[in-house]
């Protein structure tokens, strides 16, 4: 057999391959630009997204609003409802009107924007009584968008201390179960407004901007 001289075994062969071939890998490795850094999402608290929420829907609640239907269910014979002859579930229409805006004295010092501070007035049958609300966010709102976006007690607001005669039209008022109940509120884009009765009588009544 003919040997020559320069002949390359194969462990040369492999080490002249692959040398090049690592410095070519360690060139681009250096000069591949670094990974970007990702912005963490940054948290937001419930005080927070609170806070957010009702700068949102506070302005949307201000104005002036017809009940345009009141839903009542007569629960395990409510006597409340029975004395004013409500002895099934009934649907009142144009109810009454709600005037709506801030509060202009704080109820908190210092004042709490977690909540959205209303006062304002209801006209039921040429009649006019002060009335005002807290409205504080729905937790399953914050966090799954789920629900109503708050709730709220909503009650008269006469002057503390004073005392006056109580109207047929302001007993209507508390017996239907509209004052001093505690209601979860909802409001949508197209000026309507939404207020579920948790604990008496009340169904739903539907608000409407006028």
């Amino acid at each position: 057999m003919i040997s020559f001289g320069n002949e390359l075994k194969p462990n040369s062969i492999m080490k002249t391959t692959l040398l090049p071939l690592l410095f070519v890998l360690a060139l681009f490795s250096q000069c591949r630009p670094p990974a970007a850094d990702v912005p963490a999402t940054p948290k937001i608290t419930y005080d927070q997204a609170s806070i957010e929420l009702m700068k949102e829907i506070t302005p949307q609640i201000h104005g002036t609003w017809k009940i345009q239907r009141l839903q009542v269910r007569n629960l395990h014979g409510n006597p409340s409802l029975n004395q004013l002859g409500i002895l099934f579930d009934s649907t009142f229409r144009d109810l009454a009107t709600l005037t709506l805006y801030q509060a202009r004295v704080p109820r908190t010092t210092p004042r709490d924007f977690r909540q959205s501070e209303i006062d304002g007035t209801i006209e039921y049958k040429g009649k006019t009584y002060p009335i005002y609300f807290d409205l504080r966010a729905n937790a399953e709102w914050i966090v799954a968008k789920k629900g109503e976006k708050g709730f709220m007690l909503f009650d008269f607001n006469f002057p503390s201390g004073s005392w006056h005669y109580t109207e047929p039209e302001e007993r209507f008022l508390q017996d239907i179960g509209m004052i001093g109940e505690v209601f979860a509120l909802d409001i949508r884009p197209d000026k309507t407004m939404t207020w579920r009765g948790l604990n008496r009588g009340i169904q739903q009544v539907v608000l409407v901007k006028q």
